[in-house]
């Protein structure tokens, strides 16, 4: 088996020398280094091309993501639909994509020989790729500024996510929206959309707590049009993914969806903008190999 292991230096505050030390070391004492690759990354595009070159130069192997959501969706999009697997090892910020594992109990000896599982993806557009969620409304608003924000005010940090929370809750306008789910035509007036193959995203929300990664649907969560006051009560709920008797909250599951818009809207992809006016997601079913590093927490988010 061959290993390469990309370290996303831009992801989080973690030591990643220190960490790639360790594996330096365990891998050795295990008569494995000749196996192994490391990368860490020194540009945007570094991770992708990295995943891409080792798909090309091996038939089968391990790509560990070592950073956050984005790195790993980064990778996903590289390594779908072939026989290259892809582990995480969460070291980044927010992490969402690995809190339906149990990583506390994670060791080095999880990285030789893992289980691999094959998931679902989302394809959007046919030109990216979502491992986790994809969402529209509150939330994509939010980081759209606070990217803007993170520009002109470097010196405010991680508040530049209260400033931009508090110019979308001030604009509160909501977006109107035609959808054709499956088959179901569906339109309204919505504060937040969300189309999932896994359960959290946003720094610990949690729209869809019984996803499963390979069953061929994606869980869709539409919230209609809330007032401040409404979200401002419904974010510990969201959070705890408690929020499905609210009469405002529509679900579904589907293999498909079209989102039609009156103007460009932006859809978050697992922290990635895409800017359209229409949008096509589609369920690839199982088109990613997963190196599982840890239990999951809830046994039927994976069908065995």
């Amino acid at each position: 088996m061959k290993y390469l292991f990309i370290y996303s230096t831009k992801a989080g505050k973690n030591d990643f020398h220190k960490f790639h030390l360790r594996i330096k070391e365990f891998f050795t004492e295990n008569n494995l280094i000749r196996d192994c690759q490391f990368v860490f990354t020194e540009d945007e595009n570094h991770a992708k091309r990295a995943a891409r070159e080792f798909a090309r130069e091996n038939t089968e192997g391990i790509v560990y993501a070592c950073g956050g959501d984005g790195t790993l969706s980064e990778i996903a999009n590289v390594l779908k639909n072939t026989n290259i697997a892809l582990g995480l090892i969460p070291m980044g910020t927010a992490n969402d994509f690995s809190k339906i594992f149990e990583y506390e109990n994670f060791t080095l000896e999880n990285l030789i020989d893992p289980k691999i599982k094959k998931i679902d993806t989302i394809e959007i557009n046919d030109t990216h790729t979502s491992i986790n969620i994809a969402s529209t409304g509150l939330d994509a608003q939010v980081l759209e500024y606070a990217r803007e924000y993170a520009k002109k005010y470097k010196f405010l940090g991680k508040r530049i996510y209260d400033l931009a929370t508090l110019k979308v809750l001030f604009n509160n306008k909501g977006q109107y929206l035609k959808m054709t789910i499956d088959d179901k035509k569906v339109e309204g007036h919505y504060t937040l959309c969300a189309f999932c193959n896994g359960s959290y995203y946003g720094g610990g929300f949690n729209p869809a707590p019984n996803s499963i990664l390979n069953d061929g649907k994606m869980e869709i969560v539409l919230a209609e049009y809330l007032t401040v006051p409404e979200i401002i009560r419904l974010i510990p709920k969201y959070k705890k993914g408690q929020i499905f008797s609210e009469e405002k909250i529509k679900t579904f599951r589907a293999e498909k969806v079209k989102i039609e818009l009156e103007e460009e809207i932006n859809l978050n992809i697992d922290g990635e903008l895409l800017k359209d006016r229409e949008f096509n997601l589609k369920i690839n079913r199982e088109n990613l190999n997963l190196a599982i590093l840890a239990e999951l927490k809830n046994k039927e988010q994976i069908i065995e």
